[in-house]
């Protein structure tokens, strides 16, 4: 029996299930309370053309999210997605009279070879991964100002248009890509042996490499993995109007992270899950569109943000001491075990 002030709960008891089953998906039930409130106090959310332009836009973090995932479970995090995502815009518009497909895998692939870069240094050069990426986010954003000339690039081919401008069933088709991406992402993190040693790395790194996974290697693949991700968000970006722009992705790993960490991915590393991410992602996005609906400044909207992920920060950080902690005494009291079967 548990005491809750003035109110006492037997374990198995409805409440208490409810507790349980509230601590365990709570993003989902925040997200739930989201879109109730935003329901009542904005009836125009619910349109056709609303919901389509929430998944739209939500869809293009959506992707990159899903790099970060990886990274963040794996202990590592990169500052370079939105910069990353502005050169894959810019090239998959500049390099389109090569053909559009051929535009977009020179696009994918030099984003790519980003994070490739990236995760080098940080495993062989020993370079701490918040230095590196925000030396190659400033590097690169370098790079994209100086390919467009400081200003947005237009397109010659307006079929490019039909990625983002295109939908089925009413539901635009990034959204289908970013859903495509969860369940890909799912799968790999938890029946393959690439997302089993994420969360291995993440949780101990030290062990990790005691037991023979190469953690190295798959950190620069985690990396990878995350700038593959902004790439392809950056194709989908500029497909939406055949344009690249400079400016893209100035405020995208800060909308990026705290999208995954109110998802529930640890910064510590070790703990998340890409299912939760799609939840923090759509908080995320239906807060900034139902505060456009409500006609609040755009700086009201970073600040919220901002708020948000100053509290999730502290909250991760307080269940981070709190796992630490109930590790620290179940490995007390194996070494416990251990010395009294030494003494039988």
């Amino acid at each position: 029996m548990r005491c809750l002030g003035r109110y006492h709960w037997k374990e198995g008891s409805s409440a208490m299930n409810f507790l349980k089953l509230f601590a365990k998906h709570r993003v989902w039930f925040i997200l739930l309370g989201i879109l109730v409130v935003t329901i009542l106090m904005s009836p125009n959310f619910l349109t056709v053309r609303n919901i389509s332009n929430v998944l739209l836009q939500t869809s293009i973090n959506g992707i990159i999210a899903l790099g970060m995932t990886f990274l963040l479970i794996s202990g590592d995090f990169d500052l370079s997605v939105g910069s990353v995502m502005a050169l894959s815009a810019a090239l998959a518009i500049g390099l389109q009279s090569r053909g559009i497909l051929t535009a977009c895998i020179i696009a994918v692939v030099l984003g790519s070879a980003i994070g490739l870069l990236n995760g080098f240094l940080v495993t062989k050069a020993k370079i701490n991964a918040f230095i590196v990426t925000l030396g190659t986010m400033t590097m690169v954003r370098g790079i994209v100002l100086a390919y467009t000339n400081q200003r947005p690039i237009s397109g010659t081919n307006s079929s490019f248009l039909n990625l983002s401008g295109s939908s089925w069933l009413g539901i635009p088709i990034p959204a289908f890509i970013f859903f495509a991406g969860v369940i890909v992402s799912h799968i790999i993190l938890t029946y393959n042996s690439l997302g089993r040693n994420c969360f291995a790395i993440g949780g101990n790194r030290e062990a990790s490499i005691f037991s023979g996974i190469r953690v190295d290697r798959y950190r620069i693949i985690y990396f990878t993995i995350c700038s593959f991700t902004a790439a392809i968000a950056g194709i989908v970006l500029a497909s939406r109007l055949n344009t690249a722009s400079p400016v893209y992705g100035q405020d995208t790993a800060l909308m990026v992270v705290a999208a995954v960490l109110l998802g529930g991915t640890s910064l510590a590393g070790g703990s998340g899950s890409v299912i939760q991410t799609l939840a923090g992602v759509m908080i995320i996005g239906v807060l900034n569109n139902s505060l456009n609906l409500m006609n609040v400044f755009s700086y009201y909207q970073g600040l919220i943000i901002g708020i948000i992920l100053v509290v999730v920060t502290i909250l991760d950080s307080y269940y981070a001491k709190k796992r630490k902690f109930e590790a620290q005494i179940i490995t007390k009291r194996l070494e416990f075990k251990k010395e009294l079967n030494k003494g039988t």
